[in-house]
């Protein structure tokens, strides 16, 4: 199944609505804040997938939290980072 697969489940899936509307609603999370659940990646060269999300639904992908997620990967070490 495909990343993008995934996030078309996620958003019918009623339970994971759930799951994100409690996550990122108040009083643990403000309008403009995203999130997103690690999935299997559907390119053999990358390391996750991820499946968006706000306040709103799901989205296709948030830059921020690109980074965000780039940094949890090298600092929880599943993606090896070059030493400078």
């Amino acid at each position: 199944m495909t990343v993008a697969e995934r996030r078309g489940r996620a958003i019918e899936d009623p339970d994971v609505q759930a799951l994100r509307a409690v996550l990122c609603s108040e009083p643990r999370d403000h309008a403009d804040m995203y999130g997103g659940f690690v999935v299997p990646p559907d390119d053999a060269g990358a390391p996750l997938g991820v499946v968006s999300w706000h306040e709103d639904g799901a989205s296709t992908a948030c830059g921020h939290g690109t980074i965000a997620l780039g940094v949890w990967a090298v600092e929880t070490g599943r993606v090896a980072a070059p030493r400078g």
